[in-house]
């Protein structure tokens, strides 16, 4: 359990979708969400560990998780949990590589911005599939 309450943010009306993030690296988490605030009209909230994951899943309605790959040994007993709790089901689960969370350039044409551009693309196709896609997604550098 938490020695200190955690302060979970509401979901707000004019903001319909919340993306969790799982991300060990504490930087490079609020980095991400940044990002996510910064270029996309959805909210996001970082868990720095699986037992973060499921805390916030039990408190909100998350409808999308963006995973880091780091993570991808516990995936399968991740997904085992998911599958436990009501309306998860089938939420989609992206993976996610740091090359994602390099530098963030300021032209659209210096290294980092195609690996976000990417990402940022993925989040919105998955999120404008309402809820139809299951299973997970891998960002994988081309």
């Amino acid at each position: 359990m938490f020695n200190t309450p955690t302060f979970l943010p509401q979901k707000s009306p004019f903001v319909p979708k919340l993306l969790l993030i799982i991300e060990p690296d504490l930087a490079r988490g609020d980095m991400l969400i940044q990002t996510i605030r910064k270029e996309t009209p959805y909210q996001a909230i970082l868990a720095t560990s699986m037992l973060d994951a499921r805390h916030i899943f039990e408190h909100l309605k998350c409808d999308l998780c963006l995973l880091a790959d780091s993570l991808l040994p516990m995936a399968e007993e991740f997904f085992q949990y998911l599958n436990t709790l009501a309306g998860y089901e089938r939420i989609a689960v992206y993976f996610f590589t740091a090359a994602v969370l390099g530098e963030q350039p300021s032209l659209p044409n210096q290294p980092g911005s195609f690996e976000r551009t990417r990402l940022l693309q993925a989040i919105q196709h998955l999120l404008n599939e309402s809820g139809s896609i299951s299973g997970a997604w891998r960002e994988t550098r081309g």
